[in-house]
C-alpha cells in the first residue's frame, strides 16, 4: 500500500505515531493544494466560481470539456480551501457563492473566456444560477499602484485649492454656487456615466446604471455622456436618450481623452446648457468589492471646500 492511499485509510487501524504521522502527512498535502489554489488565483487574468448544483455528470462533464477546449483551467474544489487560499491571496467577500458544490475557472491566458462559456452554457440549460466573477488582482494591484502615482499631485492641487479660499474670502464666479438666499439652479444636469466595454463585470456595471437611473428619476431634465460600451448599449436597448457617446475604450483612459470629455461638458455649462455638471463611476476597493459613486463637478460649493478634506475618489 502506497503512503499516498493509507491517509485515506481509518485512523483507527493504525499506532498512535502513525496516526500522527498520517495527520501532518495529510495537513502538509492540504497546504501544498491551497497554495495552488492560491498561486492560480493570482496568476489569473480573472476568475469565475460556480454552484454547480442541479446539473448532471453529463452537463458537468460538457462544461469542463468547453473550459479546456478555450483554454480555462476548470476545477472543482472543496470551499474551505477555496476561503484558505482566497485569505492568502487577500480575497474577501466570497461566502455568498461558497455555499454549495464550487467550481473553479482560472482564466489565466483569457480574461474573458471563463464568463463568456458559462454566460451562454447557463443559457442553454437554464441550471446555473448562483456564479461570481472575479477582477484579476494583479490587474487592480496594477491600477491602484497607477493611482497612487498620480495622486500627490492633486493633493498638492487640491491643498493650492484650498489655501486660496482661506487667504481670499468671497469668490463670485459662475462655477460656483450663487449665495445663501439666491434662487436654487433647476436647470438641466449633464451626467457623465463610466461603464465597461464588456457586460461581464456584474455588480460594476450594474450598480453605474441603477445610480444614472436614480438620478434620472429625481431629475430627469439631465443629459447623458456615456462612456463604455456597456452603458452604450443599456441606454439604447431601454430607449434613454444619450447626449453624447464617447466611442474609445473604457479600459484605456488617457489624459487627451479626459480633456476632450472635460472640454465637452464645460462648454455645455459656459453656453448655459448645463446647470450641473455630475460624474458617475465604479471605486473598486478590492477584486470583489465595489460601490458606485456620484460626484458632483460643477458648480463648487466654496464653504465646504474651505473646511472639508477632499474625497478620495
Amino acid at each position: 500500500m502506497r503512503l499516498d492511499d493509507r491517509v485515506f485509510y481509518n485512523p483507527v487501524h493504525y499506532e498512535p505515531e502513525e496516526v500522527k504521522y498520517l495527520k501532518d502527512y495529510t495537513l502538509k498535502k492540504k497546504e501544498a493544494v491551497v497554495d495552488s489554489i492560491k498561486e492560480k488565483l493570482e496568476a489569473s487574468q480573472s476568475v469565475v466560481l460556480i454552484d454547480y448544483r442541479g446539473l448532471t455528470v453529463a452537463e458537468v462533464t460538457e462544461l469542463r470539456n468547453q473550459m479546456r477546449e478555450a483554454g480555462v483551467e476548470y476545477q472543482v474544489l472543496k470551499n474551505t480551501m477555496i476561503k484558505r487560499a482566497a485569505e492568502k491571496a487577500g480575497i474577501e467577500g466570497l461566502d455568498p457563492i461558497l455555499e454549495g458544490p464550487t467550481a473553479v475557472a482560472f482564466g489565466i491566458n483569457d480574461p474573458v473566456a471563463p464568463a463568456k462559456i458559462l454566460t451562454k452554457f447557463a443559457k442553454d440549460t437554464k441550471k446555473i444560477t448562483n456564479a461570481m466573477y472575479l477582477i484579476a488582482s494583479t490587474k487592480l494591484r496594477k491600477a491602484k499602484n497607477s493611482l497612487e502615482r498620480t495622486r500627490p499631485y492633486f493633493e498638492a492641487l487640491q491643498g493650492e485649492i484650498k489655501r486660496i479660499f482661506r487667504t481670499a474670502g468671497d469668490v463670485d464666479n459662475r462655477y460656483f454656487y450663487p449665495p445663501e438666499g439666491a434662487p436654487p439652479l433647476d436647470g438641466t444636469y449633464g451626467c457623465l456615466v463610466i461603464t465597461a466595454d464588456k457586460g461581464l463585470a456584474g455588480a460594476y456595471n450594474q450598480n453605474v446604471i441603477k445610480e444614472a437611473q436614480r438620478m434620472l428619476h429625481e431629475h430627469p431634465d439631465t443629459k447623458l455622456f456615456v462612456v463604455g460600451e456597456y452603458g452604450r448599449h443599456f441606454f439604447a436597448q431601454h430607449g434613454i436618450p444619450i447626449e453624447r457617446s464617447f466611442l474609445y475604450t473604457a479600459q484605456n483612459p488617457t489624459m487627451d481623452r479626459a480633456r476632450e470629455i472635460s472640454a465637452i461638458l464645460l462648454d455645455g455649462f459656459d453656453r448655459g446648457e448645463l446647470e450641473k455638471i455630475f460624474v458617475i463611476y465604479t471605486d473598486m476597493e478590492n477584486s470583489l468589492t465595489s460601490a458606485a459613486h456620484c460626484t458632483r463637478l460643477c458648480r463648487f460649493t466654496a464653504r465646504i471646500l474651505r473646511r472639508r478634506r477632499w474625497k478620495r475618489p
